[in-house]
């Protein structure tokens, strides 16, 4: 899924970062189940989905194994894009929520300092 998706969201960062509906797609990445990002009617039909797929075996890995490897892969990417764009990204309060979403939940990043 990483190569797959991930790569093509990830890609887009700039470009997602400063459409709301764009947002969601990296935010879902970060934090899948935050009723601060997604309403819960939306919440209930990403629940049912992955209920249904645990249901029919389509994945052999456990859920929270997923999600760990999916934000592996996509942390680095979005903290680069980030660095690159930042003072851009922050000026914008839709685009400034992503980045401190990123910021909190993406995996690596610390300084070589």
């Amino acid at each position: 899924m990483g190569k797959a998706f991930v790569t093509d969201i990830i890609a887009l960062t700039s470009e997602l970062a400063s459409d709301k509906n764009g947002r969601r797609a990296i935010l879902y990445l970060l934090t899948p189940t935050s009723t601060r990002h997604f309403i819960p009617s939306t919440l209930s039909i990403l629940a049912a989905s992955a209920d249904q797929a645990r249901e029919l075996g389509t994945s052999k890995k456990d859920p929270a194994i997923r999600r760990k490897e999916l934000l592996a892969y996509a942390s680095p990417p979005l903290l680069e894009a980030i660095a690159e764009k930042a003072e851009e990204l922050v000026r914008d309060p839709g685009s400034g929520l992503l980045v401190q979403e990123v910021m909190l939940y993406a995996e690596g990043g610390e300084s070589a300092n």
